[in-house]
C-alpha cells in the first residue's frame, strides 16, 4: 500500500510540474491590500452551511466597496446542487491524483485576480494546487500542507474558526501596503 501511495505522490509532483510550467508567472508577487484590490478570487469549503454562510456574507460586506468576486466553493460529496450563486465543484471534480479538473474549475483558473483567498482555517492539497496555478498578483491562505501555494499564510487555532481567520486576514490586509495618505 505504501509503494502505491509514493507512486501516486510522485505523478502528483510530475502533473503539478508539467501545469506549472505550461503557466509560468511573469514577474513576482505583488502586495495589494483588500482596498486596493479589485478582482478578488475565493476558494473555500462550501460542504458546511455555517462555513458557507460566513464566506457569502465576506463577500457581500466588500461587494458594497465595488469589489469583484469570482467564488470558488468544494462540496465534499459526489452530488451536483445547481442551486447556489457561485461556481463550485465536487469530489467528481478531482483526478486520481487528488488534482481539481473540469470545466468550472478551468474557467477559475483562466481568470486573473488581483487577490486570491482561501477562506479556511486549514490547508488541504486540493485548495493548495488550485492556488499555485491560478493567476493571482497575492495569494493568501492557511499554512500550506505540501506545496508552496500562498504568498501569505494567515494561521489561527482550527479551534478559533473561520470567522477569527477572516478576521486576522482582513486585519493584516487592511494595514499592508497602506499609502501614506491613508495611515
Amino acid at each position: 500500500m505504501r509503494l502505491i501511495q509514493s507512486i501516486k505522490a510522485k505523478f502528483f509532483e510530475l502533473a503539478l510540474k508539467k501545469k506549472m510550467k505550461a503557466r509560468q508567472k511573469q514577474g513576482t508577487a505583488k502586495v495589494v491590500n483588500l482596498e486596493t484590490a479589485r478582482k478578488i478570487g475565493l476558494l473555500f469549503d462550501a460542504t458546511d452551511i455555517n462555513q458557507r454562510k460566513l464566506v457569502l456574507d465576506f463577500v457581500d460586506k466588500w461587494n458594497k466597496r465595488q469589489k469583484q468576486f469570482r467564488l470558488l466553493g468544494f462540496f465534499d460529496s459526489k452530488l451536483k446542487d445547481d442551486n447556489f450563486t457561485f461556481d463550485q465543484f465536487n469530489q467528481n471534480d478531482i483526478n486520481w491524483l487528488n488534482i481539481p479538473k473540469g470545466d468550472t474549475v478551468a474557467a477559475f483558473l483562466a481568470e486573473e485576480f488581483d487577490l486570491l483567498i482561501h477562506l479556511n482555517t486549514q490547508s488541504n492539497v486540493r485548495m493548495e494546487c488550485l492556488s499555485l496555478l491560478a493567476n493571482a498578483t497575492l495569494k493568501i491562505g492557511p499554512p500550506a500542507l505540501r506545496l508552496p501555494a500562498y504568498d501569505f499564510m494567515i494561521e489561527v487555532p482550527a479551534s478559533a474558526g473561520l470567522r477569527q481567520f477572516i478576521q486576522q486576514m482582513e486585519h493584516f490586509l487592511q494595514h499592508i501596503n497602506k499609502s501614506p495618505s491613508h495611515a
